[in-house]
């Protein structure tokens, strides 16, 4: 929990969402995206800075984009880090649910997974 404190008190988020809006290297996106979901994994404070800092809406733009079929690890990143930032708190989870393009990007991937 310490370690997620300070990314947050460093200002982590910014640069990580800067390569994720400018890099196009999958590998690179995947680990970007993990470390998002980690900052925010059991911790509503951390979480909620995250996503006041931008990663929702950037997570949001990533799996309107993802193509399901020929990026699954990108995609399940994404979705798995989106469910970490919603975490225990209402709060974090109404700001998730409120974005309209990450639930029906989320309905789309899941009609065409397998």
């Amino acid at each position: 929990d310490a370690n997620r404190r300070l990314a947050i008190e460093l200002h982590i988020v910014k640069p990580i969402l800067t390569i994720l809006q400018t890099v196009s290297t999958e590998r690179l996106l995947i680990i970007c995206v993990r470390v998002l979901g980690n900052i925010g994994f059991g911790n509503a404070y951390t979480a909620h800075s995250a996503l006041i800092s931008g990663a929702g809406e950037c997570l949001s733009v990533m799996l309107e984009a993802v193509d399901s079929i020929r990026q699954p690890t990108l995609c399940h990143a994404i979705l798995a880090t989106l469910a970490n930032l919603c975490g225990n708190n209402d709060m974090n989870q109404t700001a998730i649910g409120n974005m309209g393009p990450v639930c029906e990007a989320t309905v789309r991937i899941l009609q065409h997974s397998k």
